[in-house]
């Protein structure tokens, strides 16, 4: 009888083992964080970064467009989320900073400055334990870091450095004579730019300066693109069958080796060397007045990380001997902001 029973005792004591082997504490307020484990059964009291997100269309920006917008949200209502709760890892760009931040409860907005280049930026949240929720719970846990994120969604971006023509040193040139290859007389004020020739037959010359000194050092130039903008003419507008077409030589630094406008600019070569005949051509088509034309990538060389890079423009043909002024007039840098000559360099840093 008493092995019966002891039989019947271990019997009964598997089945039920065996059942609460197999059963899960159900707890209401159960939630879990990057501090705890997937499936932890016991209340986590901490407020947590569930994700970052892009609030903005990728790839961004737009021309034009400086800034992205990120959308962070928590596990709970929190306050104390401000600018230094966030960091930024980008690659390719420089100058990428965080900006500001909106919203409150549990969702925040954080706009971000792309900065200059071609590449990515992510938005991280760095856990200082400034961030807590309404009964005084730090992000993630009491210790410092243990709420940070760093696996939210990324920004493909693309920021041109935008360099306008240097007031200063850009301006026109007249030739001394209609034959004589040489400058007689400069303009580094007017508000506009000359290209073509005068009353005499003489040939009137541009130089266009950008200081590009500021571009990252080790940045890798992915495009270039000089713009200036239409002002009006005199006379014929040269382009075509009077004097062909628009012609730009570039200069690696300046072309006397000073920056400054000066007569010698009408035909001096660079003396470094560094320098390149009709670099780029224009013919007379334009969008909103803006003519537009990109180096190829073998001129790149041309542009000066360390300084002045400088343009001449000319027409193919000095004048059409008709003893009439016809000259192209382009807007200066001392022109109207919206209206002065750009060079456009797009580029990353590795």
């Amino acid at each position: 009888m008493k092995s019966i029973v002891v039989e019947m005792t271990l019997l009964i004591l598997v089945i039920f083992g065996g059942i609460a082997s197999n059963v899960e504490p159900q707890m209401e307020g159960v939630k879990n964080n990057s501090s705890s484990p997937v499936g932890y059964p016991y209340p986590d009291p901490y407020p947590f970064v569930v994700s970052v997100q892009r609030a903005d269309p990728d790839p961004y920006p737009p021309p034009g467009a400086l800034t992205v917008d990120f959308k962070v949200d928590l596990s709970e209502i929190v306050t104390g989320v401000e600018t230094t709760d966030f960091s930024l890892t980008f690659t390719g760009v420089t100058g990428a900073s965080v900006l500001s931040v909106d919203g409150s409860g549990s969702t925040y907005t954080v706009t971000v400055n792309t900065g200059t280049g071609t590449g990515t930026i992510r938005l991280d949240v760095v856990d200082d334990n400034s961030i807590m929720d309404a009964v005084g719970n730090p992000l993630g846990g009491p210790g410092v870091g243990d709420g940070n994120f760093t696996s939210g969604e990324v920004y493909d971006v693309n920021v041109p450095l935008i360099f306008p023509s240097a007031s200063l040193y850009d301006g026109w040139i007249l030739e001394s004579t209609e034959l004589s290859g040489v400058g007689g007389a400069l303009n580094k004020s007017a508000t506009t730019l000359r290209v073509g020739d005068d009353a005499a037959n003489k040939q009137y010359r541009t130089i266009l300066s950008f200081d590009t000194s500021t571009l990252p050092e080790g940045a890798i130039i992915t495009s270039v693109t000089l713009k200036f903008k239409h002002a009006g003419k005199t006379g014929t507008l040269p382009f075509g069958a009077t004097h062909g077409n628009l012609l730009v030589d570039i200069c690696e630094g300046a072309f006397k080796n000073d920056p400054a406008l000066q007569l010698g600019d009408f035909s001096a070569r660079c003396p470094s060397g560094f320098y390149k005949v009709k670099a780029l051509i224009y013919t007379n088509s334009r969008v909103d007045n803006w003519y537009s034309q990109s180096l190829l990538p073998d001129d790149f060389q041309f542009i000066n990380l360390g300084g002045v890079t400088q343009f001449r423009l000319r027409f193919a043909r000095d004048d059409n001997n008709d003893f009439g002024a016809d000259f192209l007039k382009l807007f200066s840098g001392n022109a109207a902001v919206e209206d002065r000559p750009q060079l456009v360099i797009d580029y990353y840093v590795p």
